[in-house]
């Protein structure tokens, strides 16, 4: 997706993108077994933008951990989006991780399991109605950035798919936010102090 970041930025629009309190912010992840997780955080705009205002990657810790970062952030919550994968029931506790999120507090949407030819083609497409902050974003952006396929030196050709790496998971949490966002509702949130509020029901 380099050129269409490239495009993005010659228009100005990876570059200081603040968080708009009137606004839901939506969360899209990649959820890592063994390696890591990113979470996307995105506000969708009047008119159709869509502002990715903050990103988030971590390897090595459970689910209670990014919930505890979510909650730590002076956000009012949509939707939060995970891969299909979230339904596999784990070995160690016979729950999937759907379910254990739930018991946390953090209630997922599942994006659709459709070819990943066509969710590049879904990325490609929300690209250019999107703006990053440039600075919150910045490893995801790199990601998007310099994610590609991988090459074959015996056959001295691509292959179809994508090379798995660094990029993957910043580019795969943003593949999930192209598949399986729907807007929740229309218009902006009342007004409200956000800075106590607590997505998850619990006291702090």
């Amino acid at each position: 997706f380099g050129g269409l970041m490239a495009d993005l930025e010659r228009r100005g629009a990876i570059g200081a993108t603040p968080h708009d309190p009137g606004l839901p912010v939506h969360t899209a992840w990649d959820l890592g077994m063994s390696d890591a997780t990113a979470i996307w955080f995105c506000q969708a705009a009047p008119g159709g933008e869509f502002r990715f205002i903050d990103y988030y990657e971590c390897q090595g810790v459970g689910l209670d951990h990014y919930v505890k970062i979510l909650d730590a952030k002076p956000y009012v919550y949509g939707r939060h989006i995970a891969p299909h994968d979230i339904r596999v029931r784990e070995l160690g506790t016979g729950k999937s991780r759907l379910e254990t999120a739930a018991g946390l507090g953090l209630r997922f949407d599942v994006c659709p399991n459709i070819p990943l030819v066509d969710g590049i083609n879904a990325v490609r497409l929300l690209l250019p109605k999107c703006r990053f902050d440039a600075s919150a974003c910045e490893p995801g952006i790199e990601a998007l950035r310099h994610y590609r396929r991988e090459f074959s030196e015996r056959m001295n050709t691509f292959h179809p798919l994508p090379l798995h790496d660094w990029t993957s998971h910043a580019t795969d949490a943003f593949r999930y936010f192209s598949v399986g966002f729907r807007p929740p509702r229309q218009g902006r949130l009342p007004q409200r102090t956000v800075n106590d509020f607590n997505p998850f029901g619990r006291e702090k």
